[in-house]
């Protein structure tokens, strides 16, 4: 049992005191409950109530309902109570991952299986690397000068006559030589005067014709330049970080016990010097950091991560039965039975069994593997056992609470970052850690972005459930029902054909083919070709002739018009003769015989603009109510849309081919008549040339209500 569960059951008998003393001071005594048989069928529903009014999880009841049956199977002083089932709300199916997520979760694992695969090939080149001494170490880090050194160096200093040797500057040379009687010299009171002497005595067999100071070369931890191979080797034969017991491991070998060159008295102290308190981001020479260093030999949560994600997507098998697997002991009889190649696994589950049944009776999974594949579930395995080698004989620091050593699957191990080994994780753990394997996952999904319908997975949230019926969404075109039922652990085919029927595959494929249907039937709608049964309406306007408006010089149409001979925009039938068509193109926003498409969206976006810019202008006109009411017309239109990225590809068209539109619509009427109207009646009879009329305004008020009730065209 787990803290969380601990936790939820405390919790659940907390609210249901809470519950009872409620109970108890709504109804009168004899309905009270004071006694535990008095938990009956109502009281128990009546909780449930209780807790949903409260909004706390409805896992309180659920919990409480088992420890009580529980209690009553290993107490016999409880005595056996007959609760009714949890009411929980339908959750939705877990569907298998989408093609592209299904490929780019495939192809992150191939890259970084076959990086593990390098992982191995780069620890068989440690067998031939010599590692660091700490003597070796310290001569690198402090200079050993010869008398050749000093005398070409004094060479270089003397060059310039305006300096003069000061016997610091001398000392400073002096200290890292080896010769004896320089370093007599050295240790004289008048060590500048002893040194000039031997110098004019000496010197000329050691100098050079170009002068070159040989004591100038950098020096010092931040010059150091390890080799990580060596630095690799020395580490692993002194066996760190498992050579010491975790509490020196957390303080003598930690940050603040090698801050100092003094405090590194071995050699492994003095490779984290470098690597670490000496690897700073400003530094000339930056070296890889620790962990990096590290995850070249050790595995690492991304690594048994991507393992076990591998297995569960190659196997179907749930997390608990690939975490059971036993290193020792994977491999079915049946294994080599048909071909050399062909392997059977077997793994075994506790949980999912039927009712009544021991929890600790498990029942075996089977797979099949081709060892030939280097993908394959065996290939797997036994990359995991190669790559946990170092760590399967060393004892866990901490054991987290609910598991012993049997359960955390040292197949399944790993090194954990460097500067968590003095907390309460340890030095490595088991990716059968719950937290850790969280933890990998998720860093697994940050290293290798996957992305499902434009959304990035992130977490084992987004992934671990859905491994299986991904799984079974592949595998069920390959394999016959009987036995993905024996795969499966279920215990009959039908059960195994009921879970398909009703599983998030099933859904997610109903769901791809309604779509499929549903856009083929609105293409045949789009080309006038559909031929079914319509409503009314929908049967009219299919029948009707439409008149797409083009303005000259413009790719895209403007609108279109279902019937030019019956305009209702308000004040058509004072200026338009019955039998005539329509040629007003500057009242079809306010006309029910509009046809808005998606060419349109860039005219409409245009004519918003213009309209904004009127109304925003110093001068008002009697437009203006007319002007608003076709605002809202085209805002609606706009947000009601329901393509998002046609809208956007819309603006984006219209700021590129600005200007679309002419200021004043009524401009364009003349494009559009087709000799209806003699010269006389364009003349006279204009209605307003530009927006909604001011006598349009409350006839618009209703239409925009119509528009929201879904009662409109436009």
């Amino acid at each position: 049992m787990t803290y969380a569960s601990v936790y939820l059951l405390r919790s659940a008998i907390n609210t249901f005191f809470d519950f009872m003393e409620v109970n108890n001071s709504n109804n009168p005594p004899p309905l009270h409950i004071t006694n535990y048989i008095h938990i009956t069928h109502e009281t128990f529903f009546a909780y449930q109530r209780f807790i949903r009014k409260l909004e706390r999880p409805i896992d309180y009841a659920d919990k409480l309902r088992s420890a009580m049956s529980v209690a009553a199977q290993l107490s016999e002083v409880l005595p056996p109570i007959a609760l009714p089932a949890i009411e929980r709300d339908a959750r939705e199916k877990t569907e298998p991952l989408f093609p592209d997520a299904y490929a780019q979760l495939t192809q992150a694992l191939i890259s970084h299986i076959d990086t593990l695969r390098s992982k191995i090939t780069f620890r068989e080149k440690l067998a031939n690397v010599e590692p660091y001494e700490y003597e070796g170490v310290l001569k690198e880090l402090t200079p050993t000068f010869t008398r050749a050194d000093i005398f070409r160096w004094y060479q270089c200093y003397a060059q310039d006559s305006s300096r003069q040797l000061k016997k610091d500057k001398l000392f400073q040379k002096l200290r890292y030589t080896n010769d004896p009687e320089l370093i007599h010299i050295g240790m004289l009171t008048r060590a500048v005067p002893a040194f000039k002497e031997l110098y004019e005595d000496e010197a000329s067999a050691y100098l050079l014709d170009i002068p070159f100071d040989p004591t100038d070369a950098p020096q010092g931890m931040y010059q150091w330049r390890p080799d990580d191979l060596r630095v690799l080797k020395t580490l692993i034969s002194h066996d760190y970080p498992f050579h010491l017991p975790l509490p020196e491991i957390a303080t003598t070998y930690a940050r603040k016990g090698i801050q100092t060159l003094k405090q590194c008295n071995n050699v492994v102290k003095l490779i984290l010097h470098r690597y670490t308190i000496c690897n700073r981001t400003d530094s000339n020479i930056r070296l890889p950091m620790l962990d990096d260093l590290l995850s070249e030999y050790f595995p690492t949560a991304i690594d048994i991560s991507a393992i076990v994600l591998f297995l569960m997507l190659q196997s179907g098998w749930n997390k608990e039965s690939v975490l059971s697997l036993d290193q020792e002991n994977f491999e079915h009889v049946l294994t080599g039975a048909i071909g050399e190649s062909l392997a059977v696994i077997f793994s075994e589950k506790n949980k999912s069994q039927s009712t009544g049944k021991p929890y600790f009776d498990p029942k075996q999974i089977v797979a099949q593997s081709d060892k030939n594949d280097p993908y394959s579930i065996f290939n797997l395995i036994e990359l995991a056992k190669t790559l946990t080698e170092p760590l399967r004989d060393k004892s866990f620091d901490v054991m987290p609470v609910s598991h012993d050593d049997e359960s955390m699957n040292r197949l399944f191990c790993f090194l954990r970052p460097w500067g968590e080994w003095g907390g309460l994780g340890g030095r490595h753990s088991s990716i059968s850690n719950q937290k850790s394997f969280m933890q990998g996952i998720r860093a697994f999904l940050s290293a290798y972005p996957i992305f499902e319908n434009g959304r990035r997975l992130e977490g084992a949230k987004d992934l671990t459930r859905r491994l299986r019926p991904t799984w079974e969404h592949y595998k069920r075109k390959d394999h016959p029902l009987s036995f993905l039922s024996t795969q499966m652990g279920h215990s009959n085919v039908n059960t195994t054909d009921i879970y398909y029927d009703s599983s998030g595959i099933a859904t997610q494929g109903r769901k791809g083919r309604l779509r499929s249907e549903l856009e083929a039937i609105v293409s045949l709608l789009r080309a006038r070709q559909f031929t079914g049964l319509l409503g009314n309406r929908a049967q009219k306007d299919a029948a009707a002739e439409l008149k797409i408006f083009t303005i000259p010089g413009q790719e895209n149409a403007l609108w279109g018009c279902a019937n030019q001979l019956s305009p209702d925009w308000i004040g058509a039938a004072r200026y338009i003769t019955p039998g005539k068509k329509c040629c007003y193109i500057q009242h079809c926003l306010g006309c029910s015989q509009i046809r808005v498409f998606e060419e349109s969206l860039p005219f409409l976006i245009e004519r918003l603009a213009h309209i904004e810019e009127q109304l925003e202008g110093p001068e008002a006109t009697r437009y203006m109510s007319g002007l608003e009411i076709e605002k809202q017309i085209i805002e609606y239109i706009l947000d009601q849309w329901g393509d998002d990225d046609a809208v956007r590809l819309a603006a984006r068209y219209q700021r590129k081919h600005n200007p679309l539109l002419p200021r004043d619509l009524a401009s364009l009427r003349i494009l559009f008549d087709e000799g209806q109207f003699d010269e006389g009646l364009l003349d006279q009879a204009q209605p307003d040339r530009d927006g909604l009329g001011q006598h349009e305004l409350e006839h618009r008020v209703i239409e925009q209500g119509q528009l929201d009730e879904g009662q409109s065209d436009d």
